[in-house]
């Protein structure tokens, strides 16, 4: 649902306000040396909407830097953007009409082979009228889709089910996540299925290479990660302190860190928070990185080659090195504008 972030992107920039102290304080810890390499990863798919016209584009990372030019378009489509570890690209694309929808394009195809459909479920999660929509995607290596599934009603915010009941994988959820096996399509119903109760607003979804999801839950300004999430979801970390701020956007690492990019309330300061494997969710992070003062919106953000790739205002996606603490700045800015959701991939 990147759309209804469009009204908070205009509103932050008409009206700039004084940027405030950072979210906390904390000693700086000592810093690694960065440098991109070779890895799974070696493009960058950007989902690019100028608000009459979608594409999602592939740049070819060199050397950790997007080519300046997209070697492959998908033209006509947009949504939130994942890719699995054979190539499959998948991009949610969700309305107000009521479902929502999974384009599964193969590796070197400009056409959707499958369609995941999400039906509405505003009737069962009494919110009608209103309609369903996906608000995050992700995939693994083995191809296993997860989607963060929220349900809105008309005229209001998402809304909360009444009931909060445990996984199953025969009923979609009114707010939580569904997980898809490969191959999936049609109305399939998910493999899986993480449900959410009273309190959850799902904005984001990361996995790591060892399978264990993590999901970004703003309206309670955590992170919340499950092991074992196809078969046997079992929440082992909550991420929530006053370093991690208001969440907005994941990404991990094939070593298994987490990067979690948060701000503070009024959205003027930023900061990417990394905690690796063995680190305690609400204690201090293995490093961070701050923005500098101003406007932060974090739409999307992913990593490739130890190197973070950030949308953070819509004007262009920023490069950062993604282990290196303290204050930091773009080491390279690629001049992608209107940029909406950001994966890379094979």
């Amino acid at each position: 649902m990147k759309a209804l972030r469009l009204l908070l992107l205009f509103a932050l920039t008409a009206c700039q306000t004084p940027a405030i102290a950072p979210i906390a304080s904390f000693r700086p810890t000592a810093e690694r040396t960065v440098r991109p390499q070779a890895g799974s990863r070696t493009h960058l798919y950007a989902w690019v909407s100028s608000g009459t016209h979608d594409s999602i584009e592939r740049f070819r990372l060199i050397d950790g830097i997007p080519a300046k030019n997209p070697d492959r378009v998908y033209p006509r489509y947009g949504g939130d953007v994942a890719v699995a570890g054979d190539g499959t690209l998948y991009v949610g694309d969700s309305t107000v009409t009521g479902e929502a929808v999974i384009y599964a394009f193969p590796p070197d195809s400009l056409r959707p082979k499958r369609v995941i459909i999400i039906p509405d479920l505003a009737s069962q999660c009494q919110a009608a009228p209103g309609f369903t929509g996906e608000n995050g995607i992700a995939a693994d290596a083995s191809g296993y889709l997860f989607v963060a599934i929220v349900t809105y009603s008309s005229g209001a915010g998402p809304l909360k089910q009444t009931k909060a009941g445990p996984p199953s994988s025969s009923e979609w959820p009114c707010e939580g996540v569904a997980i898809y096996a490969p191959g999936a399509m049609g109305d399939a119903r998910p493999a899986q299925v993480i449900r959410y109760g009273r309190g959850g607003d799902l904005t984001a979804l990361a996995v790591d290479a060892a399978d264990n999801l993590y999901v970004a839950n703003s309206g309670r300004n955590n992170v919340d990660e499950f092991a074992n999430p196809i078969v046997n979801p079992t929440l082992t970390r909550t991420f929530r302190s006053a370093y991690i701020g208001k969440v907005h956007a994941l990404a991990t690492d094939r070593e298994g860190d987490i990067f979690i990019a948060g701000t503070d309330p009024f959205y003027q300061s930023g900061r990417i928070t990394r905690f690796t494997p063995d680190a305690k969710g609400r204690g201090k992070p293995t490093s961070t990185i701050r923005l500098a003062p101003g406007a932060h919106l974090f739409g999307s953000l992913t990593e490739s080659g130890k190197v973070l790739y950030v949308n953070d205002t819509y004007k262009s996606v920023d490069l950062y090195h993604a282990f290196r603490n303290g204050d930091q700045s773009p080491f390279y800015s690629a001049p992608l504008v209107k940029v909406w959701s950001l994966a890379t991939g094979p």
